[in-house]
């Protein structure tokens, strides 16, 4: 069971710094996104969300070096 969390949060990490890469609307125009872009900018709101994603990898491979 813990290699599943794991692998989702590797998975999820990539996908992460894959939208934000390729930026689609429908990823670059959400909520979230939306509320970061005017106040801190888009350069910085994606650096800020491939370090969620490298974070998320970084949880991942942790998880999967305990079990």
């Amino acid at each position: 069971m813990p290699h599943s969390s794991a692998i989702a949060s590797i998975l999820s990490g990539l996908i992460t710094i894959i939208l934000t890469y390729h930026k689609p609307s429908a990823y670059w125009n959400n909520a979230s996104r939306k509320f970061f872009r005017p106040l801190i900018g888009d350069r910085a709101t994606a650096l800020l969300h491939y370090a969620i994603g490298a974070g998320l990898i970084a949880i991942g491979i942790i998880l999967l070096d305990a079990s």
